[in-house]
């Protein structure tokens, strides 16, 4: 079997991204981080979620390209890519364009 296209290639990555962007406490997370980078933490106490599901969203995000992670000792603090900045400024111009 060959191997994936570069087309193929792009559709899973964009695939991964939008599984990424089509959950609303995934949005919420990345909507905080907006201002800056958080501990997760502090993340579980905004979202108010228990810590195990806030690290597999935050997971997800590292994973889809979404946000980076900077560990200090025991914690792990969360930061926007400069991909996601694009992608949300993009999607937020669009929808406020709209309304």
């Amino acid at each position: 079997m060959n191997s994936l296209s570069t087309t193929d290639k792009e559709l899973a990555k964009m695939a991964k991204l939008f599984k990424a962007l089509g959950d609303e406490t995934r949005l919420k997370i990345l909507y905080l981080l907006e201002r800056g980078e958080k501990c997760q933490c502090d993340i579980v106490s905004h979202i108010g979620l228990s810590q195990p599901a806030v690290a597999r969203h935050t997971q997800l995000l590292v994973d889809s390209g979404l946000l980076e992670i900077r560990k200090d000792g025991n914690r792990r603090y969360y930061t926007l890519t400069e991909n996601a900045r694009k992608v949300l400024f993009r999607i937020f111009e669009e929808e406020t364009a709209r309304n």
